[in-house]
């Protein structure tokens, strides 16, 4: 097998020294040729692609800042199309518990508690790999008090699953 090729290369067009052509040989031949100004909207693309990716990744910092800003949508986003998220509480045993699977129940389970009047605070968040965890406490107008641990698994940088425990008072 051969080594790939990476140098400047005479294209079809001419050996002008504004232009780049990659030229990988293996089975196939294939050709890559690009302007600097082609090249140079092509890196500004990619980095402004992976700027927007960034401040859509899915970690401890945003997932609180969603929660804390009782935004439903922005929470919904962070689930892959097949997650599942389980509930675990007085009225759902971890021998019963709820569980929610994909992506649009589990949006409109987030819509429905981040449209109740009540205070959510992220006390504290773990990431380990592809792990993350947080306790959150929670207090209605009426001093009803909700405390919520969850463990996130996250796969392809989505939230693939999710085991909420949570414990309100009585």
């Amino acid at each position: 097998m051969r080594k790939p090729e990476s140098r400047p290369r005479k294209s079809a067009l001419g050996d002008r020294s504004d232009r780049f052509c990659v030229s990988v040989r293996d089975a196939n031949i294939q050709a890559l040729e690009f302007s600097n100004a082609e090249l140079g909207n092509k890196q500004s693309d990619v980095l402004e692609e992976a700027t927007m990716q960034q401040r859509k990744a899915l970690d401890g910092v945003a997932i609180q800042n969603a929660i804390e800003k009782r935004d439903g949508h922005a929470l919904a986003e962070f689930y892959a199309e097949n997650a599942v998220l389980k509930i675990i509480d007085r009225n759902n045993p971890p021998s019963r518990p709820r569980e929610l699977a994909g992506k649009a129940v589990i949006s409109e389970f987030w819509n429905h508690v981040c449209g109740r009047e009540m205070e959510h605070k992220v006390d504290a968040v773990v990431t380990e790999g592809s792990r993350i965890s947080l306790t959150e406490t929670c207090a209605y107008p009426d001093g009803t008090r909700v405390f919520c641990a969850a463990m996130i698994d996250v796969e392809g940088g989505k939230i693939a699953r999710q085991t909420v425990i949570q414990a309100w008072d009585e």
